[in-house]
């Protein structure tokens, strides 16, 4: 068995992204999922630089006057990347309101894309979710998710990982519920929270939102890192397969 490491990081509208630099400097992670990243040249070279390669993008969100994406990078000397495609999410009422501002261009959407480790046959999935935010529901995240799931079910019955920002902060038992019936296990089940900011300067909260699901391989650890910038902490694991 291989191992590989994947880092996770939801980059809060882009303002973390020097960070996100000095983190994959730092671990050398072998794939990278990013939420809130904004797609321009100059980032995506810069992330280049570190040795990853951009395997794809498809746009989350509008705001800010800009479009928002989910994202993967990888490190091409240890993978191969086969194929990629976005998937898309229900609305929420937030998605349908820009639905009709943007006149149809902006969905949400997961990103999907399958890997070989070189010199390896297995062939796996790394799908990267930002679901809605949490001035949605619950109800809108679940249908969002079982989405992805079907989308990850109806290919061949491949090993895979789905993780990112999954905004689901209340009725964990729930979002645990759907993975179980699907055979997917949490990578992050020792992480006790990823998210921390205070409202109004003086509420202080801390819950979960970013998850690592995987099935059809072997998680050998999983961290949360530090972080300077971004409300949401990065969670680097490492999986053998």
């Amino acid at each position: 068995m291989k191992q590989f490491s994947i880092l996770t990081f939801n980059i809060r509208y882009g303002h973390a992204f020097n960070e996100l630099v000095e983190l994959i400097e730092k671990y050398k992670p072998d794939l990278v999922c990013v939420q809130e990243f904004r797609i321009t040249e100059d980032e995506v070279a810069k992330l280049e630089e570190t040795g990853l390669e951009l395997a794809d993008y498809s746009y989350s969100f509008f705001k800010f006057f800009y479009f928002f994406s989910v994202a993967t990078f990888y490190n091409p000397k240890k993978l191969k990347h086969l194929n990629s495609e976005a998937v898309s999410l229900a609305r929420g009422a937030y998605e349908t309101f820009l639905f009709i501002l943007r006149l149809g261009r902006t969905e949400r959407t997961a990103l999907n894309n399958q890997f070989k480790l070189k010199g390896e046959k297995t062939t796996f999935n790394i799908c990267n979710v930002h679901l809605t935010p949490l001035y949605g529901t619950n109800k809108v995240r679940t249908k969002q998710l079982k989405k992805t799931l079907v989308y990850v079910d109806n290919h061949e019955p491949l090993p895979s990982i789905i993780l990112g920002d999954f905004n689901y902060p209340y009725r964990r038992r729930d979002l645990e519920a759907i993975f179980r019936n699907t055979k997917f296990k949490e990578a992050t089940n020792n992480v006790l929270y990823t998210y921390e900011h205070r409202w109004f300067g003086l509420i202080k909260a801390k819950v979960k939102l970013d998850y690592i699901w995987y099935r059809g391989m072997k998680r050998e650890s999983c961290e949360r890192l530090e972080r300077k910038i971004s409300d949401h902490y990065p969670v680097l694991s490492t999986f053998s397969i």
